[in-house]
């Protein structure tokens, strides 16, 4: 009589007991809660009459019951439409949950009298620089520096239509190979947000870096990034103070002049891949630099990199020089440094300036060479004062 309440006690204790409840929950149906856009596409920008969208890159994660999440494929999409211009929200579906993202529907512009009206067709976004519409030319610059150029024809029509944009000129053709926006000129360029350059230009032209007014992007106030698919050189100085600037592109440079991003602040995207030399004081002051990537520079200048406070990675395999004071007063943040199968050599107090808490791993490959300690001595060594803290790690 006594056992019936005990019996009765719970199936749950007894299946726990026995190692069967975890199971049991385990069988519960796992149900989809959400989804959401952990990549976005590469391409955001169409042009009128453009077919199809372009959704490479776009990668769409589920969200389950269980805390689960996998990336799916077998989703829908609406809201394509290249027929006319402005922003499209494109809706992602699957299984009844949706994520949205947005594109432009652009043109490219032949004509310099079809930009005003062109910009006020586009919709009206407040002004504002973080929302800047496209404009994508196809004209001949001519002589930039020529009051009656196609340049600044350009420029002249922006300022009239008072739009902040995003100004693609790679299709445009020009005098010479050497871009030169005029730095005497005003008028415009405080609207372009973002600019490519004509894939014409191969230079840019180049100023004394020793006046925060003599440089070639003055009065480019609110630009953000600049790319330029065949640039092979950044001359000296040439973006020198230019405190706005986030982002550089340049696939095909080779040299980095001295001076040449001098004091740019805000700089935290640089993506010049092909470089092999790198300037004296090139990227001074660029405090808002955190991991950058030369995988073909052979040679750094002395003070390339002083007062990058932030930097916490530099990749650079193919080095052969790290010239003095490199990374002066690079601060106190630990810093990673990925070098080759050769130790380049280095100058004096590549780290002056640097407190002794300073940690700075360097990650060599197997079978490196050179790596003793009289080229660790000189690696970490300030200025006979102090040491950093220098770890060596082969990967």
């Amino acid at each position: 009589m006594i056992l019936r309440p005990l019996l009765g006690i719970s199936i749950a204790v007894l299946l726990t007991a026995c190692g069967l409840w975890g199971d049991m929950n385990d069988l519960r149906p796992v149900i989809l809660k959400d989804i959401t856009i952990t990549a976005y596409p590469e391409k955001t920008s169409y042009f009128l009459g453009e077919e199809h969208i372009d959704l490479t890159g776009l990668e769409i994660s589920a969200m389950y019951s269980n805390g689960s999440g996998k990336l799916i494929e077998n989703y829908s999409y609406t809201g394509f439409d290249s027929a006319t211009l402005g922003s499209k929200t494109i809706i992602i579906d699957y299984q009844g949950f949706t994520a949205e993202f947005t594109v432009t529907v652009a043109m490219t512009l032949f004509d310099v009298n079809n930009i005003v009206p062109y910009l006020a067709a586009m919709p009206d976004k407040g002004g504002a620089a973080d929302n800047p519409a496209y404009l994508s030319m196809q004209i001949e610059l001519g002589n930039m520096t020529d009051g009656r150029s196609g340049w600044r024809q350009i420029l002249n029509a922006i300022n009239e239509a008072k739009r902040y944009i995003d100004l693609d000129l790679s299709a445009c053709t020009m005098n010479g190979t050497t871009f030169d926006p005029d730095n005497t000129v005003v008028i415009g360029k405080a609207y372009i947000v973002s600019l490519v350059l004509p894939d014409e230009a191969k230079s840019l032209e180049a100023l004394r870096h020793d006046s925060l007014f003599n440089r070639t992007f003055y009065h480019f106030n609110t630009l953000l990034s600049v790319s330029g698919a065949n640039i092979e050189t950044i001359n000296e100085g040439i973006f020198n103070y230019h405190t706005s600037l986030v982002s550089v592109s340049f696939p095909a440079t080779v040299t980095i002049g001295d001076f040449a991003f001098y004091n740019c602040t805000n700089l935290s995207g640089v993506d010049i891949p092909a470089a092999a030399a790198i300037g004296d004081f090139s990227f001074y002051g660029c405090e808002s630099l955190v991991n950058v990537s030369f995988p073909a520079v052979t040679k750094i200048a002395p003070l390339a990199f002083w007062k990058c406070t932030n930097l916490a990675s530099v990749n650079i395999p193919a080095a052969k020089l790290i010239d003095e004071c490199a990374f002066r007063d690079t601060g106190d943040t630990s810093l990673t440094i990925k070098l080759g199968a050769t130790a380049p050599a280095i100058g004096e107090n590549i780290f002056w300036e640097c407190p002794p808490e300073k940690t700075v791993t360097v990650q060599i490959p197997f079978g490196a060479a050179g790596y003793d300690e009289e080229w660790q001595d000189q690696f970490s060594n300030v200025g006979g004062l102090h040491n950093i803290n220098l770890v060596i790690i082969t990967q």
